[in-house]
Parts: C-alpha cells; sequence; structure tokens
C-alpha cells in the first residue's frame, strides 16, 4: 500500500489549464509549448530531490506524478 503525503497532493491540478498551474506553481521554467512539466519541490536529506512532474493534453493537466530522484554525489 502506498502511503500518500497530503504535503505533496497536486491531484486537484488535473483538469486545469496551463495559465493556472503558471499563476498556482509560480511555473516559470519549463518551455510553455511542451506537454511535460517539471517543478521543484524540495531536496531533503542525503540530497534525495522531490520532482513534480505535469502531464498536458491541448494545455490541459491529464497526469500529475511525484517521483523521488537520487542526486548524482560524482558530479560537479
Amino acid at each position: 500500500m502506498v502511503k500518500k503525503n497530503k504535503k505533496y497532493d497536486f491531484e486537484y491540478l488535473v483538469g486545469k489549464h496551463k495559465n493556472f498551474i503558471v499563476d498556482e506553481l509560480n511555473v516559470i521554467t519549463n518551455y510553455y509549448l511542451c506537454d511535460i512539466w517539471t517543478h521543484d519541490l524540495e531536496i531533503g536529506r542525503f540530497g534525495r530531490e522531490m520532482m513534480l512532474y505535469l502531464f498536458f493534453e491541448d494545455d490541459v493537466v491529464v497526469k500529475v506524478h511525484i517521483k523521488r530522484l537520487q542526486k548524482n554525489h560524482l558530479s560537479t
């Protein structure tokens, strides 16, 4: 069973337009015309990074995914 973290509950973004996302999350680093946007949520202990992925169809969010990434400690 996957434990849901209410701190990172972004399901309310499904069905929202790109303009709403820009205003809500202050996302300005993504190329507006792309169908997949990313947004950094936090960098936790041990360099673990939380990343929010937003998937769009016709400029409307159809899927939200949060992924935990391990930062590469070998890069400069």
